[in-house]
């Protein structure tokens, strides 16, 4: 008897602890368990079922989005205008035992729960075309990349697009859309790349390439050297003249070629103007005649037009008829032969001093056969030659022509030379000379070289 009565009094104490113990067990269900954290928030002992509005207490109550657009204009959207709403999943935590507590108490659990998101969409809808698309037509149109005209000293060259300030709705929409999802507090349009790009930019492969391909043609340049000067035919020029071929190739209006060489030949030819020249007695006079520098305007265009296709920096003279021997200063130089007609009488300069001088006879004047004044290049020259006219026929040893069937010439038949013999008894237009001076202007002179005669 007396040892049954000791254990029932273990069992009243023990009794007790299982009622707190179930007592613990009724209590925590239910609730999270001592040490429970939810996306980072302290959720011991709370109601599951209280989670939700906890959770959005702690998120900071009416959600807001502050919207910034490209010119930093500021609009706020409230989750009140749109019927916002945070939902938390809390079905997704895990349900325990209460019962097995204890378990719980020595480890600490932690979880997250991805918001889900609910709004009227057609509000925010008529906001969004409120706020932002209303003023579309305000805006700057974004400009695609292009390629430029031609631009002297540049070439052709792509353009920069431009981005404007017009907002691409669906973009706009989607932007504002995935900012509320991830509860984000601000949005900034640009940088979420919500306005109108343009299609084509300056790095696009096929303006480089077209760019590339025209600035190519254009790599000539030809550079026409003049002695004293140089004139340079660049792309600033003859791009003008660029026309389409067969084949996508190129070509250049002959037109406009033809057009340069007239005006390069106008304003560098000395053939055939008027120059000064100091006499060798002095006298200051001036004179024309075909000698000096003359373009050979048919030739110089084919050769332009092949120097332009070439795709080469080039310099060279141009192609000439006939040509002087100085462009600094007179073009017949200090080597050269005067007549004077007025005197009767022939100098020879060699580097601008007289090296020879000699009496002549000139055109008969009386018979209209006056020799014309002028400056002329020697044609050639040669020995043991016949002249011929119609009325006569003369050999002599030393033939110089220079304006046509007129020239220098030994003149054996004549006793006399120089005073007014040209007058009445003059030849039919040549400078006769005595055979020994004759002889030795033959050895000085060559081809090319000025004849200056003048009365």
């Amino acid at each position: 008897m007396k040892k049954k009565g000791i254990g029932a009094y273990w069992l009243i104490p023990l009794a007790g602890l299982s009622g707190a113990y179930f007592m613990i067990a009724l209590i925590l269900s239910g609730r999270m368990m001592p040490g429970d954290r939810v996306n980072g928030y302290d959720m011991s002992l709370r109601s599951r079922s209280a989670l939700n509005g906890i959770l959005n207490e702690y998120r900071g109550g009416e959600h807001q989005l502050l919207i910034r657009d490209i010119h930093g204009k500021d609009f706020t959207l409230r989750g009140s205008e749109i019927d916002f709403r945070v939902d938390y999943p809390i079905s997704e935590l895990p349900k325990r035992n209460s019962l097995l507590f204890p378990k719980f108490l020595l480890t600490k659990e932690s979880f997250s729960l991805e918001p889900e998101i609910h709004y009227d969409e057609e509000k925010l809808a008529g906001i969004l075309e409120r706020e932002f698309l209303s003023t579309e037509s305000e805006g700057t149109r974004p400009r695609n990349a292009f390629l430029t005209d031609y631009i002297p000293g540049a070439g052709f060259r792509v353009a920069p697009e431009q981005d404007g300030d017009i907002l691409d709705p669906g973009a706009l929409k989607e932007a504002v859309r995935k900012a509320l999802l991830e509860l984000s507090p601000e949005l900034d349009l640009s940088e979420a790349s919500c306005y109108q790009k343009p299609e084509i930019r300056r790095d696009d492969p096929g303006l480089q390439a077209e760019a590339k391909e025209k600035n190519d043609k254009l790599k000539s340049s030809i550079t026409y050297d003049f002695g004293n000067q140089r004139l340079t035919l660049n792309a600033d020029t003859y791009f003008s003249w660029m026309t389409p071929g067969k084949n996508g190739s190129t070509q250049f209006d002959p037109a406009k070629i033809k057009e340069y060489v007239a005006e390069l030949k106008r304003r560098t030819d000395t053939s055939g103007s008027n120059r000064s020249f100091r006499t060798a007695t002095g006298q200051l006079i001036a004179l024309g005649g075909p000698y000096g520098y003359n373009i050979n305007q048919k030739k110089e265009q084919e050769q332009l037009a092949a120097d332009l296709l070439s795709g080469k920096e080039l310099t060279r003279e141009p192609i000439y008829t006939t040509v002087g021997v100085s462009r600094s200063g007179p073009d017949y130089g200090n080597s050269y032969v005067e007549v004077d007609l007025g005197n009767q009488h022939v100098y020879v300069f060699e580097d601008g001093k007289v090296s020879l001088e000699t009496d002549c006879v000139s055109g008969n004047m009386s018979l209209g056969r006056g020799t014309p004044a002028g400056i002329y290049p020697l044609s050639y020259k040669t020995t043991n030659a016949t002249l011929k006219g119609p009325d006569y026929e003369a050999k002599v040893s030393y033939w110089m022509p220079f304006n046509r069937g007129i020239g220098l010439h030994d003149a054996k038949w004549r006793g006399k030379f120089g005073g007014k013999i040209y007058q009445h008894a003059g030849s039919h237009g040549c400078i006769n000379l005595p055979f020994a001076a004759a002889q030795a202007i033959y050895q000085k002179v060559q081809q090319g070289e000025a004849i200056i005669c003048h009365y």
